[in-house]
């Protein structure tokens, strides 16, 4: 049973955005140059 009060969702949408790094990042052994950001 809905309430007046409730919300609904219409929509979502997922995007991934690839993002190059400027420098190198280093974790330990691995080292990092790029990522994939999902907003």
């Amino acid at each position: 049973m809905t309430k007046s009060t409730d919300i609904e969702i219409l929509g979502a949408e997922l995007h991934f955005l690839p993002v190059e790094t400027r420098v190198p990042l280093k974790f330990g052994t691995e080292t990092l140059t790029s990522v994939t950001c999902a907003r």
